[in-house]
């Protein structure tokens, strides 16, 4: 559910609503779509296919170019690094710190949306 900020205080607030879905089918390319809800509004996140666009509360909207095809995110790779790994012929290029600070950042955006407060997350080095 999308609304404009009513209060000072939800304009500090923001969700993260990231939806998954993938498809298959021979008919079908691969789709892979994030959206990101914010206070100003929603960003779409297509990776597959290199697309981005934004859309404003107030009924404005931005659409980016394209990424060429050099620049999409190699959907493949995560599983064939993995594979690698695991047979001894790859580097570990998804240590767990990196998955510890995703956590943190869920679990920060979890606790915001149910306290109604910046939920601040400490910086590393």
């Amino acid at each position: 559910r999308i609304r404009p900020s009513t209060s000072e205080s939800e304009a500090h607030r923001a969700s993260l609503s990231i939806s998954y879905k993938m498809n298959l089918g021979a008919q079908s390319a691969a789709v892979q779509v994030n959206t990101y809800f914010g206070t100003n509004g929603f960003l779409r996140q297509d990776l597959v296919n290199g697309r981005m666009s934004v859309y404003y509360h107030d009924g404005k909207s931005e659409v980016f170019s394209d990424l060429t095809e050099e620049e999409v995110y190699p959907a493949h790779l995560p599983s064939r690094s993995l594979a690698d790994l695991i047979n001894g012929t790859g580097e570990n290029r998804a240590p767990g710190d990196v998955g510890a600070r995703v956590v943190e950042f869920l679990e920060a955006g979890y606790r915001s949306s149910e306290t109604g407060t910046v939920v601040k997350i400490t910086p590393r080095d």
